[in-house]
């Protein structure tokens, strides 16, 4: 008896599918007569499961990759060689505020396996605004003006939110910026550096609104007040009483009377803090305001209407912050009436404000009942010196005055960035008189600087200010006092 040699075969080919089995080298050898019967070899779709992971970002973040294991896991070699891996993504519901969103198969695929799919949720998370950084006064001709705000949960500082920036000057004209991404781990400001000039070219105060996940119900936005201001610019004075409406004292809501008033606000030549007092009484409501001092830089006179800030006490105690603006109707756009706002706040509350809910750069609508409001013009010799050209000139916000000088000579600057920076004053024959300041700059804060004239006998003192390495010159006349 002739024993089988060889063996069947079938088609080359591990996919899932049919494969003919072919006889080969099978055989009972040469005393038969054989006839072979093909067959299929069938391969089918191996059991496989895939379970998405859940992920979370916050509101304004870009989407986390979205990550899935398998049983068996990816990576894993068959029996047969095959390697066990997938094409396509996973897919999330469409959606960008905060809430759930189910994260589906996408088009995660592989035709030699049936996937069984567990989905997982996509969270995103509310946050909280800061734009507090936004309210630092900026003096009047800045090139660049810097706005910034915090994004936050809890006390966590959070990176990578895209920020959008609205800036609304007084006249209700609003700008946009953004949305720009809250840098990285160890830089978690969205910070838009604009050019002041294309917000406005006069003192103002903008209101600026940072808005995370704007369109959404669940958007989150902080407001600050940013004043532009000129602290050769102007004072101003007033006195004499308004009808406190309904709902201006926050205490008891329903209480209206007469309030007096008194306040005077100014900058004192070369200074960038306004000077004065506020008195405000609200006899009805046995409030009695004071104020302690004044904000640097929040002062501004924009033509009939003057805002200030600062800080002070009630009914001789506590420590309160307000805000005061107020109209000159005989200013021209003042309307010919006189009007009067002052807002007084703590940490938690408005204590009172005869402009309930309007925003701080809102025009008053309370009119003087008696009295009046006067903002005076400076009148000054002053001059901004327009610096001599260089080879290598910056731009930076400088002004010196008054040009000719007796007395002293008056030197303000601020840079866009921080730096290093160097003042010194020269004789016309090229002598260091003196150096005013050598150390570092601040970006957008303002230094001030007096020359007191020692030992000059020419008529003409020349200032160098360096920053960044680069150099302005500028001149100006001395006039000795006989």
């Amino acid at each position: 008896t002739d024993a089988p040699t060889g063996t069947l075969s079938r088609a080359t080919g591990e996919n899932v599918g049919s494969y003919l089995i072919s006889k080969s080298t099978f055989t009972y050898g040469s005393n038969y007569d054989e006839s072979f019967v093909e067959a299929n070899l069938v391969i089918d779709q191996r059991p496989i499961t895939i379970t998405a992971d859940a992920k979370s970002k916050y509101i304004g973040q870009s989407d986390p990759a979205l990550t899935f294991v398998s049983v068996p896991s990816v990576g894993t070699i068959l029996p047969n060689g095959q390697v066990i891996g997938f094409e396509g993504n996973l897919k999330r519901a469409n959606g960008e505020c905060v809430g759930t969103y189910e994260i589906g198969i996408g088009d995660v695929r592989n035709a030699n396996y049936k996937i069984s799919y567990v989905k997982a949720i996509f969270t995103i998370k509310g946050v909280t605004v800061d734009a507090s950084a936004s309210s630092t006064p900026v003096m009047i001709n800045t090139s660049v003006l810097t706005l910034s705000a915090k994004v936050l949960d809890g006390s966590t500082l959070l990176s990578g939110v895209s920020v959008k920036f609205t800036v609304e000057d007084g006249n209700g004209v609003k700008t946009t910026y953004g949305p720009v991404n809250t840098g990285n781990v160890s830089s978690t400001l969205g910070i838009a550096s604009i050019p002041l000039s294309n917000l406005t070219s006069k003192t103002d105060v903008l209101m600026v609104t940072a808005t995370v996940g704007e369109g959404c119900t669940s958007s989150a936005s902080s407001i600050a007040y940013l004043a532009i201001y000129d602290p050769t610019g102007g004072f101003v004075t007033g006195g004499g009483w308004i009808n406190s409406p309904a709902g201006a004292y926050s205490a008891n809501t329903a209480l209206t009377g007469k309030a007096n008033f008194g306040f005077n606000s100014k900058y004192e030549k070369g200074k960038t803090t306004p000077t004065g007092n506020t008195e405000f009484q609200f006899q009805t409501g046995n409030l009695n305001f004071s104020s302690s001092t004044y904000n640097v830089g929040s002062l501004v006179i924009a033509g009939s209407k003057a805002t200030y800030k600062g800080v002070g006490t009630i009914n001789g105690s506590g420590n309160y912050a307000f805000m005061v603006s107020a109209v000159d109707g005989d200013v021209t756009g003042g309307g010919g009436t006189d009007k009067f706002r002052i807002k007084i706040w703590d940490a938690n509350r408005v204590i009172y404000d005869n402009n309930m809910g309007k925003d701080e750069n809102d025009v008053p609508t309370t009119s003087l009942g008696g009295g009046s409001i006067v903002i005076h013009e400076v009148k000054t010799k002053a001059a901004e010196i327009t610096p001599e050209p260089s080879a290598n000139a910056f731009e930076a916000s400088l002004k010196v005055y008054p040009n000719p000088f007796t007395e002293k000579l008056n030197i303000e600057f601020s840079y866009a960035t921080d730096t290093r920076g160097k003042l010194e004053i020269y004789s016309v024959t090229g002598a260091k008189l003196q150096t005013l300041y050598d150390g570092p700059v601040t970006g957008g804060q303002l230094y001030n600087f007096e020359y007191l004239p020692r030992m000059v006998s020419s008529q003409v003192v020349f200032y160098h200010l360096t920053l960044d390495g680069k150099t302005q010159v500028g001149k100006v006349l001395f006039n000795e006092r006989r």
